[in-house]
C-alpha cells in the first residue's frame, strides 16, 4: 500500500527543518543527533555493532561503529553536514567507534548557535530569513512573511504525519511502515519519534556533555552547551517553541508504541526504517 506524502518543503532536510521550527537556537546535541540520524537514513553512514570480549571472563558488550556508507562518495553534504562526514574525507578514518565519532562531531561543532547559523545559512534557507547581519551575530533570527508562513505550514504537517502514522500503527502495521518510508527524514522531525539508536547516540552525546562541564567561579558547575535539555530528548519538549509541542525533539514517547515505525535506518548499521523491527 502505497502512502501520498506531500512535503511543504521538500528541498530542506530535516536538521533544517527544526531550525526553522524553534523560536530559539534548539540544543546543539539535538542539532548534531539529527543530522546523523538522516546520514544514516541515506546510507551516507552506517552504523555497525560488534560484540566485544577482550577478557574472556568478562561479560559481552557490545561495541558500535560508524563507518563511511555506500552513498558517500556520490553525496553532496551541505557545510554543517560535512563537518560529521570529515574523520572520513578528509582525516582518513576507515571507522570510529561511535563514542570517539560523537566527541569529535561536538568539538567541530563548537557551540549550538554557531552550528545553527551554518544551518540557517543552507542555501534552501536563505530567503527564509533576515539578511540583517546583527540578528545573526547575537543569534536572533527573524523569519521572512515567506519564512513564518512555512514554518506553520512544516508545523501542520508534521503533527497531521505524526496522527496518521500513530493511527496505522494501531490498525495496519504495513502501511505505517510504508508511511514512515516516504517520509523519510521528516520522520525524525515528528513529536512521538523514538529510535533505539537515537537513544544510543543521545547517551553519548549526554557523556560528552558531562566531559565538557566547566567549573564556576563559586565551586560550581554547568555546561557549556545543551544545559536546557536534560539527560534525554524527552525533557526538552518545548525546544521547538511555540504551542506544538515541540517537535523535533525526537521524544521517546513511542511511535504508536509498539508500530515497529521508530526505526532509522542505521539500526544495524545497513537499512530503511522496516530494518529496526521496531523498539
Amino acid at each position: 500500500m502505497a502512502s501520498e506524502v506531500a512535503f511543504a518543503f521538500p528541498q530542506a532536510r530535516p536538521t533544517e527543518l527544526l531550525a526553522l521550527l524553534a523560536d530559539t537556537t534548539p540544543p546543539l546535541r539535538q542539532l548534531l543527533r539529527l543530522t546523523f540520524l538522516d546520514l544514516l537514513r541515506q546510507r551516507v553512514l552506517l552504523l555497525e555493532e560488534r560484540a566485544s570480549q577482550p577478557n574472556p571472563r568478562d561479560p559481552a558488550t557490545v561495541v558500535r561503529y560508524v563507518q563511511p556508507g555506500p552513498a558517500m562518495t556520490a553525496y553532496q553534504p551541505r557545510p554543517y553536514e560535512a563537518l560529521l562526514l570529515r574523520p572520513f574525507l578528509t582525516q582518513g578514518f576507515g571507522q570510529l567507534q561511535l563514542r570517539h565519532f560523537v566527541k569529535m562531531a561536538y568539538e567541530q561543532a563548537l557551540t549550538g548557535s554557531w552550528y545553527a547559523g551554518i544551518i540557517r545559512r543552507a542555501e534552501p534557507l536563505q530567503p527564509l530569513y533576515q539578511a540583517a547581519w546583527w540578528r545573526r551575530w547575537l543569534d536572533l533570527p527573524l523569519l521572512t512573511p515567506a519564512g513564518a508562513l512555512l514554518r506553520e505550514q512544516v508545523h501542520q504537517e508534521l503533527y497531521q504525519h505524526d496522527s496518521r502514522l500513530n493511527q496505522l500503527a494501531r490498525h495496519d502495521a504495513e502501511a505505517a511502515l510504508q508511511l514512515a518510508e516516504d517520509l523519510g527524514g521528516l520522520l525524525f522531525l515528528l513529536p512521538t519519534f523514538r529510535s533505539p539508536v537515537g537513544h544510543a547516540l543521545d547517551q553519548e552525546l549526554h557523556r560528552v556533555q558531562r566531559e565538557q562541564t566547566v567549573i564556576t567561579a563559586d565551586g560550581g558547575s554547568t555546561y557549556d552547551s545543551w544545559e536546557n535539555c536534560g539527560h534525554h530528548f524527552d525533557s526538552c519538549a518545548d525546544a521547538a517553541g511555540g504551542d506544538h509541542g515541540g517537535s523535533g525533539c525526537g521524544s521517546d514517547s513511542g511511535c504508536g508504541g509498539d508500530s515497529g515505525c521508530g526505526g532509522d535506518s542505521g539500526c544495524g548499521g545497513d537499512s530503511g526504517c522496516g530494518g529496526c523491527g521496531g523498539d
